[in-house]
């Protein structure tokens, strides 16, 4: 299989907020997904449900290679693979190339889309949804 993440995308965005004694800085969190469904890459930034769900019926096997990645920053990203009708291999990517990770099983598209929204919600459950092995 290809390398984990082939690109990354810093989407934070840092906010200052300014009250008349103090200043505080705090950056909000913005996902980017990136679909390549074997006929060139398109992003989509703070991608709604819709907008997962459409990217994952997208991805066919015979693409090559069928595949997108939902950006949380530059170094935290889910990567989902069709490998076959309804059959998709998940990896994560959790810091840096030592935090590398592929669920044990394929997944069908409904629990594929639904581990997709709970990272894109932020829910930190959405690693309990399967089980991780490292790469």
């Amino acid at each position: 299989m290809c390398a984990l993440f082939l690109a990354a995308v810093d989407s934070g965005r840092a906010q200052t907020n300014t009250t008349p004694k103090t200043t505080t800085t705090t950056k909000s969190m913005s996902y980017t997904l990136d679909i390549d469904p074997g006929d060139g890459t398109k992003a989509v930034h703070n991608p709604t449900e819709a907008d997962i769900r459409k990217a994952v019926a997208s991805l066919r096997a015979d693409a090559e290679p069928g595949f997108l990645i939902l950006h949380k920053d530059q170094t935290h990203a889910l990567q989902v693979t069709c490998v076959a009708h309804d059959s998709f291999t998940i990896q994560s990517l959790e810091g840096d190339e030592q935090h590398q990770y592929q669920a044990s099983k394929n997944f069908p598209a409904e629990a594929t889309t639904k581990m997709l929204l709970a990272y894109r919600n932020g829910d930190p459950d959405w690693k309990k949804l399967a089980d991780w092995k490292p790469m």
